[in-house]
């Protein structure tokens, strides 16, 4: 079996007794960019954002104002129980649909009492007696 091929030759020319399957074609120009437009794909999705975020630098969300703001989102995620989020050994991690996922506010604990003066009483106890001076 002889086969005479030029790269890229429009009159390659094929012996009758080679296989008939590829031997000596050209791809048409549709072809050819759906293989370039395959290739791009896969080159731009290799570039794509991660899909999971930690407290690193270079591994933040881009709209994490800092490390310091995405540990205490994380903390508040994981006390909520947001799906995405956990952790791996000092790596706080999350994926990109939990960090996209409001957070519930977070209730205040029970109404605190206003503190109260005891200034006096403390006073008092101790035996310190308050001198009012007149004005």
């Amino acid at each position: 079996m002889q086969i005479t091929h030029r790269l890229f030759d429009e009159g390659a020319k094929v012996t009758p007794d080679a296989p008939p399957d590829r031997t000596g074609f050209r791809p048409t120009l549709d072809e050819a960019l759906a293989a370039f437009y395959t290739v791009v794909a896969f080159c731009a999705g290799n570039f794509a954002p991660p899909r999971t975020y930690d407290q690193r630098p270079g591994h933040l969300p881009a709209d994490a104002k800092s490390s310091d703001a995405y540990k205490r989102w994380h903390r508040s995620a994981r006390r909520e129980g947001l799906p995405g989020v956990w952790v791996r050994g000092k790596l706080l991690v999350a994926t990109s649909e939990a960090w996209e996922t409001p957070l519930q506010p977070r209730r205040s604990r029970s109404e605190r009492k206003p503190m109260a003066d005891d200034d006096a009483q403390l006073d008092a106890a101790l035996g310190i007696r308050a001198v009012r001076r007149p004005s």
